[in-house]
């Protein structure tokens, strides 16, 4: 089994990343094998664009609310009020971004537009890819237990842990098969009717969706673009009006701006694996485990989520945990390996 692993990181606390490719990436497993570790931070985009300023956070969020109907994205939007401290917003708020550009730019390069190079080519899906959090400890081999009766080729994103609305909880990692990649990835043409009519029922049910525009996507889709291309261009802030006007005429004064950056990520890619990818039903949890509850902890027993995170990794049927440091990742890692 072939998984690639897109983790979400900061330059601010780069001895996170570096321990996940030290313990559980690095990690010698029969049965499966990680080929790419997509490390991702701020000099995967820029951050000095006018929606990455803590300045301007609050009044984004009363723009994007007038944008949607979406009960979920709305919550996602409102999550922003929350943030207090402006150096912390920022990073915070531009990191939001990192998972649809590294989904959109970075893994898109490495699967279908790598370097010219003399070596470089083109690599093939991964069986499964898996986008986690800097301080995410992941158990390959308890993943591999949870997914190998299923077919990788079907469309199957699975999630660690639900947040309200049923999308997956980013912290403890959520898991693309290889035929969900293939639908992330592939151009969608809903401009004419013979597009929609030679199109397979995703291709119309994508088509449909768009036209509902629950979170104003319509506004930033031109006609084949793949939802990876769609993501992107949400978090980049580049609105089909914006990218007009940097391709028209430079002397034009009035140029649209930026359309701010709305969502949580969470709520982003929730919406897009749940609404798009897996036309419309809900993101399930990871499947039999050896010991069900242990992949995937209740809410309602959660007393004290950090201190019970803090030593999941003691577990040797649980599949990720959140909030770890590098020191419990390593320390996790020794346990299972003595």
């Amino acid at each position: 089994m072939i998984v690639d692993v897109v983790s979400i990181g900061s330059t601010s606390r780069p001895e996170y990343l570096r321990a996940q490719n030290e313990t559980w990436i690095r990690q010698r497993h029969d049965q499966i094998s990680v080929r790419n570790f997509f490390a991702l931070t701020e000099e995967h985009h820029p951050m000095a664009d006018d929606t990455c300023d803590a300045t301007s956070l609050l009044e984004n969020a009363a723009i994007c609310l007038e944008q949607s109907n979406d009960t979920a994205v709305r919550r996602g939007v409102l999550s922003y009020g929350n943030i207090t401290n402006a150096t912390h917003a920022k990073l915070w708020y531009c990191a939001q971004k990192r998972p649809a550009i590294g989904l959109g730019r970075v893994v898109a390069d490495t699967y279908f537009h790598p370097p010219k190079t003399d070596n470089a080519k083109k690599e093939d899906l991964p069986d499964w890819l898996l986008l986690v959090d800097d301080d995410t400890l992941f158990r390959m081999d308890v993943f591999h237990t949870a997914v190998s009766q299923l077919d990788c080729d079907e469309s199957y994103v699975i999630a660690g842990r639900h947040i309200p609305f049923d999308y997956p909880y980013g912290g403890w990692g959520t898991a693309l098969s290889k035929g969900a990649l293939v639908r992330l990835y592939q151009p969608i043409h809903c401009s004419t009717v013979d597009a929609l009519a030679l199109g397979n029922k995703y291709h119309r049910h994508v088509c449909a969706m768009l036209q509902i525009n629950m979170a104003d996507e319509l506004s930033f889709f031109v006609d084949g673009d793949s939802l990876a291309d769609l993501m992107l261009k949400i978090a980049l802030g580049q609105s089909t009006a914006f990218a007009l006007s940097i391709k028209g005429n430079s002397s034009v004064i009035s140029a649209p701006k930026r359309t701010p950056f709305c969502y949580h990520s969470d709520w982003l890619s929730g919406y897009f694996f749940s609404h798009y990818i897996l036309l419309g039903h809900t993101i399930p949890l990871f499947p039999s485990c050896p010991e069900p509850l242990k992949c995937w902890i209740p809410p309602e027993i959660l007393t004290n989520e950090r201190e019970i995170n803090a030593e999941c990794g003691q577990d040797l049927d649980i599949i990720a945990c959140h909030y770890q440091t590098p020191e419990m990742m390593r320390r996790a890692v020794s346990n299972v390996t003595s």
